[in-house]
C-alpha cells in the first residue's frame, strides 16, 4: 500500500522545483529582472548566479536572526521560541532535521510529534538513521520515541 512519496528533505525538497520553475518562467518574461536570494554569508558557498544581498553585506544567519528579533519578529509556537530548540525553523516533517531538533520536537512540540508518528505509520522508509548502543541502528519515528523516552528517564 503506497501512500505519497515518503519523507521530504535531502533530494526531495517539498515545493522547491515547483517554486523555481515558476520563478524561472516569470524571469524569462522580463529581461531586466533581478532575483534576490536570502542566503546568509555563512552559506555563501551556495550562492550561484543571482544577487545575494546578505552575502554582500556579510550578514551571517545569527546576524539576520538578531536583526529580526530587534525588529520585533519572533518564531513562537505555543509559547516555545522555535530558534531556541531548532537549528533551523523549516518544515516540521523534514528528514534533514538532526537528532537534537527531533528530540526537541518530541519534548516541546508534541502536536507535531504526533503528526510525525501519523506520517511514519503511512511511510515505509524510516525518517532518519541514528545509532545508539542500546537500540543499535534506528530511524523510524516510533523507535526514536523509545530512545527519547529513555533519554528523558535518565535525565529525571
Amino acid at each position: 500500500n503506497h501512500n505519497g512519496y515518503g519523507w521530504c528533505g535531502g533530494c526531495a525538497r517539498c515545493g522547491t522545483s515547483y517554486k523555481t520553475e515558476i520563478l524561472d518562467r516569470y524571469k524569462a518574461q522580463y529581461k531586466d529582472l533581478v532575483e534576490y536570494v536570502g542566503i546568509a554569508f555563512d552559506e555563501k558557498g551556495r550562492a550561484k548566479d543571482k544577487v545575494y544581498p546578505l552575502v554582500e553585506w556579510e550578514m551571517t544567519e545569527s546576524d539576520c536572526l538578531r536583526y529580526c528579533y530587534e525588529k520585533g519578529f519572533d518564531w513562537n509556537e505555543n509559547g516555545v521560541e522555535l530558534y531556541s530548540i531548532l537549528d533551523r525553523v523549516s518544515c516540521w516533517c523534514c528528514c534533514n532535521k538532526n537528532k537534537k531538533e527531533l528530540y526537541n520536537i518530541y519534548r516541546y512540540l508534541p502536536q507535531y510529534w504526533e503528526r510525525l508518528k501519523d506520517l511514519q505509520g503511512k511511510i515505509d522508509r524510516p525518517m532518519k538513521k541514528f545509532c545508539n548502543k542500546k537500540y543499535g541502528e534506528y530511524g523510524n519515528v516510533f523507535d526514536m520515541e523509545k530512545v527519547f523516552a529513555d533519554m528523558e528517564a535518565v535525565q529525571e
